[in-house]
């Protein structure tokens, strides 16, 4: 007995083989030949499908090919929510050593790209630590029953561009050699 039958008393109707209850049965060859038809109209509904499907793709679809030593950007972006200055954990960026050939970039050579690694200490597990040199600007945010006061900090290693709004407060506690100029 089918689970289906088990759990609700009755046969289960399935597309294949449509029957109200009741319905005077087919046998034999009958059965088979219903059946085989109503497959070969689901095998051509499901290959419309994914026609369909392989259009709508094939318009973003790029062909993409790299020889081994081409120079490649690969695309990547945190787990969760925003890697913000001094969070760990969750939000921290992984990368694993699999990804699809999609999230490759083809890399131009530009001259100011070179990053000169005498001045950058990388550990062992291809990590630097990066240090606040100075306060661009201030600001100071007004939420509902409060004011926050923010600063804009650039990084080493970095260029202002890519400077951080961040905490005050926290930056004051942290470090603190910042505030005394």
């Amino acid at each position: 007995m089918a689970p289906y039958e088990a759990l609700y008393g009755r046969p289960c109707r399935s597309p294949i083989c449509w029957a109200e209850v009741g319905d005077s049965e087919l046998l034999g060859p009958d059965i088979v030949q219903e059946t085989t038809e109503k497959e070969y109209i689901i095998q051509d509904r499901i290959r419309t499908a994914q026609s369909n499907q392989k259009s709508y793709v094939d318009l973003k679809r790029r062909q993409i090919e790299f020889d081994v030593g081409d120079h490649v950007f690969l695309t990547v972006s945190p787990t969760k929510g925003v890697v913000r200055f001094g969070k760990k954990g969750k939000l921290a960026l992984r990368v694993h050593n699999v990804f699809h050939v999609s999230l490759l970039r083809k890399y131009i050579p530009n001259a100011s790209h070179v990053i000169d690694y005498g001045t950058i200490k990388v550990n062992a597990d291809a990590t630097f630590f990066v240090e606040p040199v100075r306060i661009l600007d201030r600001s100071t945010k007004r939420l509902r029953r409060k004011e926050v006061d923010l600063v804009k900090v650039c990084q080493s290693h970095h260029d202002e561009g890519d400077a951080s709004w961040e905490l005050e407060s926290d930056m004051r506690a942290i470090y603190p050699k910042l505030f005394l100029g």
